[in-house]
């Protein structure tokens, strides 16, 4: 569970923060009392949250933008910092999944994909870490998926596979660069109850190709017994939201590598959580 006595007056940026994971981590944040903002590009749906919020009696500042244009990151940032002076924590959350076959998908595809996932992922820390960096003190949290580690992509999201693998990359590598002072970790959630998850249909949740001969393994049983994570779940038992940036025995740089059994777990899905992984550490 998230340690409430070291968010308390924390302030954490989400983004993607207006649905799904991000939603429930802006929520948890702000039940702990941090000051929390979320970015996203709907502002509809940035609105709909922040009533949520306060139904609860919690504040949570809307800012709206597109994580993949450098224009609307810095000036997010900027509006985040001008509003509460400063940047504790980032989430980069925010993402996007389009289904097709592999033989169906586009360059305009892999653009898109790459342009929010990726790069946006890339800017955001960009911006924000130079204001951590001039605090000498801060933790970045990216959102992977378990389709971005080794042989758990899915053709029809191979372009989503392709990047959420490079955020891990990304993570490990800032992880180095920004020693000792900021924290940058990954976390690799499965399937979850989310927008996205929703949005590709029961032949792309599997990963079977059209083009391809069913497995006599992939039984209807076996579909039948995967189970759906809430989105919530991610964010109660995260180590790295219970450690504090002054803490001299930091985690950072965390690499997802796990066992043969536990990658038979990940291919089924049986939980949607995410997955444990282990740290690097930097002093």
């Amino acid at each position: 569970m998230i340690d409430v006595a070291r968010l308390v007056e924390q302030c954490a940026l989400i983004t993607g923060g207006s649905r799904g994971i991000g939603a429930a981590a802006a929520l948890a944040f702000a039940r702990a009392g941090a000051c929390v903002g979320i970015m996203g590009k709907s502002e509809a749906n940035l609105s709909a949250m922040q009533r949520n919020a306060a139904d609860e009696g919690l504040i949570i500042e809307c800012l709206r933008g597109d994580v993949g244009r450098k224009d609307d990151a810095t000036r997010c940032i900027d509006e985040f910092i001008a509003k509460f002076g400063r940047i504790d924590i980032l989430v980069n959350n925010a993402g996007i999944g389009i289904g097709r076959p592999f033989f169906d998908k586009t360059v305009e595809d892999w653009n898109e994909t790459l342009r929010v996932n990726l790069i946006g992922t890339f800017l955001m820390c960009q911006t924000a870490a130079k204001f951590m960096v001039a605090a000498k003190s801060g933790r970045i949290v990216n959102v992977s998926s378990v389709r971005g580690l080794d042989y758990l992509g899915r053709e029809p999201v191979i372009d989503y596979s392709a990047a959420k693998a490079a955020v891990i990359s990304l993570t490990k590598t800032l992880a180095k660069q920004l020693a000792p002072d900021i924290n940058v970790n990954v976390v690799v959630p499965g399937n979850t109850e989310t927008d996205l998850l929703a949005s590709l249909s029961a032949e792309r949740h599997s990963g079977v190709s059209p083009n391809r001969r069913k497995s006599p393994t992939r039984s209807c049983s076996w579909r039948r017994r995967r189970r759906v994570s809430s989105p919530g779940s991610h964010w109660w038992s995260m180590e790295v939201f219970r450690l504090r940036p002054d803490e001299r025995g930091r985690v950072s740089g965390r690499e997802p590598k796990l066992t043969f059994a536990q990658r038979r777990l990940a291919r089924r899905l049986p939980v949607g959580a995410s997955i444990t992984v282990k740290s690097n550490q930097f002093q």
